[in-house]
């Protein structure tokens, strides 16, 4: 999209800010889901396969949300552990991740009181970084898990 030049002293309108946002990706975000992926015991797990249920802009959404434009980000991701052998007094761990890096953790030991888990937190990303969710869980046994992540961009 292409901006007009300003002059000094121009009221910018609500089309305006509509177009800058547009221009800068601003407020604009994608979601994914996983609707099941079993989750090996004792074992750091990359949610995969992902499907877009939100992304009009045309993200990559393949292995995580991969972001279109540098800049602040919100993302937020519900976990659902759906099925397997989710033991008391095991742990889970939860992990946002982008470009190496942990943004947000959620680190439970007593699994069967409250497995389900939903976290956010906002990071400075580079365009071409891809928001991922991490799972761990040690019950014993594999568990199943289903995932919806977002991202959005703040500024």
């Amino acid at each position: 999209m292409t901006i007009a030049s300003v002059t000094a002293g121009t009221l910018i309108t609500e089309a305006w800010g509509n177009s800058v946002a547009d221009a800068l990706n601003v407020g604009r975000f994608a979601s994914v889901t996983r609707s099941s992926q079993t989750v090996s015991n004792n074992s750091n797990t990359s949610i995969t396969s992902l499907t877009a249920n939100y992304d009009p802009d045309g993200w990559s959404v393949s292995t995580g949300i991969e972001v279109p434009t540098t800049g602040v980000y919100l993302m937020a991701v519900q976990i659902d552990w759906s099925g397997g052998t989710m033991a008391s007094n095991k742990r889970i761990i939860s992990q946002i991740r982008a470009a190496g890096t942990t943004y947000v953790e959620d680190d439970r030991l007593t699994a069967s009181s409250t497995p389900n888990v939903a976290i956010s937190g906002t990071g400075y990303l580079t365009s071409g970084n891809v928001v991922s969710v991490l799972v761990y869980q040690n019950s014993g046994g594999s568990s199943d898990v289903t995932v919806n992540l977002s991202a959005y961009r703040l500024q």
